[in-house]
């Protein structure tokens, strides 16, 4: 016998002899707890799963991808001191998860980043996307190269064709939830082949873990500071701290309410009183500024339209409000007459004041560009009473807005006058007004009708809690059951004569 063949047999005994000297091995479930690389991979293709395929309702589509990019972002963290590329993929894990959290923070607050218009947004949103598409797929190719060396240094020639395939699945998935933005929808059966093959994409990839624990391959965990437990609940105080601040902090706006000063000089006096004489409601006058009073110094005709909407006269959202909305219309005469219009409400209840509100007009001015142009304004202020006191702010904003409607899909957006606000959880009588001059664009013939058309709505955000935090005048005012709800009452129509402001009733 040779000597190499009797080493060979001497190695074959001590073996043996070995083996029947140890216990036997725990079973599989107490070995998948105990060996690191195996349970830092399952981790990993959990995380993927959860942080994919999310479930609406009671939170979980939120929960869900949060509890996906912790096990991602812990499975790499054990692995990155395995391999080059199993260190880029946890650099990838990272950056993934300060992106993700970071939205969720950002997602409780009101701020936005500003565009000059609707096509600068969407381009900054495509971009975002693109980023969020190439970052996903350089990670899944690390991901992949990891595991093939790791394969290599095992013997094990499979390719790894799963993580390939999870790779083309998520492009596959991208290129469809693009489409589904741009109109196109999908049913039912495209949605479960989407989940029924993400699931046979991950338990390939398992099976080609588990094959490297039958090579008695051992994937070595990288020396922590951490402990999981204390990484995870560092997260989560980071989301919870910054999510409660976020809400409580930035989900509205901030007012700057300052005491009514009761003294007016003569001319203003003037004013109020050859106003009222024409119809013109004197609790509205009292809210009215200076300047915007002056306006209407040498008005020759007042008319007034006032809507009370509460739930014996609802709108179409049928919410639980009563609320008065007032629209006067000022005729100033001259060659070319001048027409002002205040859009007031004031509420006849006091509700509860949540994040933000908002006054939406579709102003004369821009219904009827053809026959109106824009003389002065638009103005306005909110105001509140206190006990004897009387409280006025500024709105936030006032500024034109194009919001495109969830509800009516194939009708084209106007541009809407949009005056931005919130009141103060204390007081009564909050009321506010929106006011802005026009005049006919040419010279009117004799005998002429000049059509005007305006459209008031007042927006309310019914619901305490918003996530993601949304502001008033951002919303559409046609989304139904919504956290906003919309007080429209009919549009007002009028007409310009020489006799004078006619309503169409």
């Amino acid at each position: 016998m040779s000597e190499q063949k009797k080493s060979f047999m001497d190695e074959q005994d001590f073996d043996a002899l070995l083996s029947r000297s140890l216990p036997e091995l725990p079973p599989e479930d107490i070995v998948a707890r105990t060996v690191p690389g195996k349970k830092a991979l399952n981790r990993i293709l959990i995380g993927y799963f959860l942080s994919t395929f999310t479930i609406n309702g009671l939170g979980l589509n939120l929960i869900l991808p949060v509890i996906g990019q912790i096990l991602m972002l812990l499975g790499f963290r054990a692995l990155q001191h395995e391999n080059r590329w199993f260190s880029a993929c946890y650099v990838f894990a990272v950056l993934q998860a300060f992106l993700r959290f970071g939205k969720l923070i950002l997602d409780t607050t009101i701020f936005d980043l500003p565009f000059e218009d609707p096509q600068s947004a969407a381009n900054a949103f495509y971009i975002a996307l693109a980023l969020q598409v190439l970052l996903t797929v350089v990670s899944l190719l690390c991901f992949w190269r990891g595991l093939r060396t790791v394969q290599k240094a095992c013997g094990i020639r499979s390719k790894a064709i799963g993580v390939l395939a999870l790779l083309v699945w998520n492009l596959l998935f991208c290129a469809m939830a693009l489409l589904q933005m741009r109109g196109q929808f999908f049913g039912g059966y495209t949605l479960l082949f989407l989940l029924v093959s993400l699931i046979i994409i991950l338990w390939m990839i398992a099976r080609q873990a588990k094959a490297l624990d039958a090579t008695g391959y051992v994937l070595q965990p990288a020396p922590l500071r951490l402990s999981d437990r204390t990484l995870t609940l560092i997260i989560l105080a980071i989301l919870a701290i910054g999510c409660t601040c976020g809400h409580l902090f930035f989900s509205s706006y901030t007012m700057d309410w300052q005491k009514i000063d009761s003294t007016e000089s003569a001319a203003t006096s003037e004013t109020k009183t050859h106003l009222a004489a024409l119809g013109f409601p004197e609790d509205i006058l009292d809210d009215l500024t200076p300047e915007d009073l002056a306006r209407c110094r040498d008005a020759e005709q007042v008319v007034v339209d006032t809507r009370t909407l509460n739930s014996e006269n609802p709108t179409f959202d049928n919410g639980d409000y009563d609320i008065r909305l007032t629209n006067v219309i000022v005729l100033v005469p001259g060659d070319t007459p001048r027409v002002i219009l205040f859009n007031h409400f004031s509420w006849l209840s006091t509700p509860k004041f949540y994040g933000t509100a908002a006054l939406n007009i579709l102003p004369t001015y821009e219904v009827s560009a053809e026959l109106w142009r824009l003389e002065d304004g638009p103005t306005g202020r909110i105001l509140y009473d206190d006990g004897d006191d009387s409280f006025v702010a500024d709105y936030h904003s006032i500024e034109m807005r194009t919001v495109t409607s969830n509800l009516f899909r194939n009708v084209a957006p106007s541009p809407s006058l949009y005056a931005s606000f919130i009141f103060p959880n204390q007081g009564t009588r909050q009321r506010g007004y929106i006011t802005y001059t026009i005049a006919p664009r040419a010279l009117l013939p004799e005998g002429y009708r000049q059509a005007g058309y305006s459209q008031m709505t007042y927006m309310h955000q019914k619901k305490r809690f918003l996530y993601p935090a949304e502001t008033a005048d951002s919303s559409s005012i046609f989304s139904i059951n919504g956290p906003f709800e919309s007080m429209q009452p009919a549009p007002l129509i009028f007409e310009l004569t020489e006799s004078g402001i006619k309503l169409d009733q």
